[in-house]
């Protein structure tokens, strides 16, 4: 955390807050204060990196997805879910149109949407999501991977929460 931090303080000296470098930092930075539970600080590095990535490359692209894709998980740990849910589509709508349909990155905003909507309660939706990520990783990895087995547990809790 300590380093992440130290390196974002260089960054932003040497290059400025509207650089790249800073908001590839940022991103990292939120990434290591999630996994340490600091949740509102990840959310604060999480906008702050997609509000540069925005600025400098617009929109549409990829890194401007990695951004949502990373705030809409973040949003998710905060019980912010339909806003989650925004970042988790826009992230997709992206995707989809830098790689198209059947891309390991579409596939994975398909799978983070899907935890998205089941957490919203719409498990109609989610179980959509969930069989598209994993129809997408069957298509590229085959049956016998790990990250299709990954999809399969998804759909599988997915329709659980069906029957329940």
């Amino acid at each position: 955390m300590t380093s992440h931090q130290l390196a974002l303080n260089i960054t932003r000296k040497l290059f400025g807050e509207e650089h790249a470098r800073t908001s590839d930092n940022y991103h990292q930075l939120g990434i290591s204060q999630r996994e340490l539970g600091d949740f509102a600080s990840a959310l604060k590095s999480h906008q702050h990196a997609l509000n540069i990535t925005r600025k400098l490359f617009g929109e549409d692209h990829a890194k401007t997805s990695d951004s949502h894709h990373q705030l809409g998980i973040t949003l998710r740990k905060l019980d912010y879910n339909h806003e989650a849910l925004k970042s988790h589509q826009r992230a997709l709508e992206i995707t989809k149109k830098l790689f198209g349909e059947e891309h390991i990155k579409t596939a994975e905003n398909y799978h983070k949407l899907g935890i998205t909507q089941r957490k919203l309660g719409d498990y109609g939706a989610a179980l959509k999501s969930h069989q598209r990520a994993l129809d997408i990783a069957t298509k590229l990895f085959g049956e016998e991977h790990a990250r299709t087995a990954d999809h399969y547990i998804q759909l599988a809790i997915t329709q659980r929460k069906i029957v329940v």
